[in-house]
């Protein structure tokens, strides 16, 4: 009977253990797999922890299809993929804004990212409030769609552009990553142990569906409320309508008023042409239609002050009767030109000259990956190093001036090897004096982190 006893207990409890393993493989296949828009399946490719001097921000997951084996087959544009952040801790949302830009700009060539500012500005500008502990932020590329962003479940921008996608992506997987240990995780590279322990932690995140609602809708309301009053001042307008209605029939009276002026010019005009047709051209007795014109032209011409034209009225009346083809011509070129005068203004008007767009966290961002850059071409592995076979990832702090010059350097981020610390200052002092700060950020000081890592060949 005891040893009956004794069966069954360790029956039970390997039903336990295994009970317990089933309930914890579902559990992480919840974050393994997941199925995106237009019923596109995607797996976990990585996962990591975002550091920002040494405090956990966030747990970031990238999935893409089972078939993707290495990290080049993500800038395929017709593979659905997914970039996943939960939240660890708070995280204000103006450091989130200028965290994206920045990275963007430092993790991407200006060629790239330039043709996409405006995106890349409004894709910030979703971030209108802190991000809390479970907060989630989806990422996600469906091919002839765009990427679409959601947090906590509730959509906010689709970007179609398919290159915006891959210049998020090499925030995690360019040349600045936010840590070399983020971009193994995130490359697929963690040990197993690791890998359970972060996915345990990525599902234990649960955010808080809807919490971001109101940021998205707030437009909406005040739209509404402004067409309210817009609709009450029509009821008016029938009764204004016949009031107004009398007040237009005087109209038709200085109608006959404006004809009687036009007939007593001519009278006038016609006066001073007969004295000066009979001392001029004593021949012709009626004055013709050309004559009128001309005499018009000259008593313009004599309130000009204009001597030499009043003097040889006869000869300016002459050439023009002679040539009538001339005068016709004459009339369209005068239009034509007129015209010509109206284009540029109102091609001005519908396109005004469009100056180049400035965002000062992708500047900085840009000037950032310049300064990193300085730096690291003058990286090289110290033979005591080599020869002792040390590794190791090395972050430091630097500050400069605004020519450029060194106020401060440290080490934040140590590797063991004392030697390879050593080294990234040496680097930092044979780089300087740095490119002077832009003018346009306003800066009389510029901190940036510079990180190093060194892996012997394999």
């Amino acid at each position: 009977m005891p040893t009956n006893k004794i069966f069954m207990t360790l029956k039970l409890a390997l039903k336990i253990v295994f009970m317990s393993s089933l309930m914890f493989s579902l559990s992480t296949s919840a974050a393994q797999e997941v199925v995106l828009e237009n019923n596109n399946p995607v797996s976990l490719f990585g996962i990591g922890i975002h550091q920002e001097k040494r405090f956990d921000i966030y747990v970031g997951a990238l999935y893409a299809p089972a078939s993707t084996s290495d990290t080049s087959g993500l800038t395929d544009p017709y593979i659905a993929k997914r970039m996943s952040l939960k939240f660890l801790s708070k995280y204000s949302n103006r450091k989130m804004s200028r965290m994206w830009k920045q990275r963007i700009a430092m993790n991407n060539g200006k060629d790239k990212w330039r043709p996409l500012t405006k995106e890349i500005v409004q894709f910030a500008s979703i971030f209108k409030r802190a991000m809390q502990a479970g907060d989630e932020i989806n990422i996600d590329y469906i091919p002839t769609i765009g990427t679409k962003v959601t947090l906590n479940g509730t959509a906010f921008i689709t970007i179609e552009k398919p290159e915006f996608f891959d210049l998020l992506l090499n925030i995690w997987l360019g040349s600045v990553p936010p840590t070399e240990r983020f971009k193994i995780g995130i490359s697929g590279g963690n040990p197993d142990n690791l890998q359970t322990e972060l996915i345990t932690k990525f599902d234990s995140l649960s955010p808080v569906a809807g919490r971001f609602d109101d940021d998205l809708n707030k437009p909406k309301t005040q739209v509404a409320v402004a067409e309210k009053p817009k609709t009450t001042p029509r009821k008016e307008t029938p009764a204004e309508a016949k009031k107004a209605e009398p007040k237009k029939k005087p109209e038709s009276k200085p109608v006959a008023k404006k004809e009687q002026p036009i007939s007593t010019p001519k009278k006038q005009a016609n006066e001073p042409i007969a004295n000066s047709s009979v001392n001029e051209n004593p021949t012709s007795t009626k004055p013709s239609t050309t004559a009128l014109v001309d005499r018009k032209e000259l008593f313009k011409t004599d309130l000009g002050g204009n001597k030499t034209v009043s003097n040889s009225p006869a000869k300016q009346s002459n050439t023009e009767n002679s040539s009538p083809a001339k005068k016709q011509n004459d009339k369209p070129a005068t239009v034509q030109s007129q015209t010509a005068e109206k284009q540029p203004t109102k091609v001005a008007k519908v396109d005004p000259p469009q100056e180049e767009f400035f965002d000062a966290d992708l500047l900085s961002g840009s000037y950032t990956q310049e300064l990193i850059n300085t730096i690291r071409k003058y990286q090289s592995y110290p033979k005591k190093a080599l020869a002792a076979g040390e590794e190791g990832n090395v972050t430091a702090l630097v500050t400069i001036d605004k020519d450029g010059e060194i106020v401060e350097y440290e080490i934040t981020e140590r590797a063991a090897s004392r030697t390879l610390n050593r080294e990234v200052l040496r680097m930092i002092r044979r780089a300087a004096p740095f490119p002077k700060i832009p003018t346009e950020l306003e800066m009389e000081q510029f901190e940036f982190e510079v990180p190093m890592n060194f892996k012997l060949a394999r």
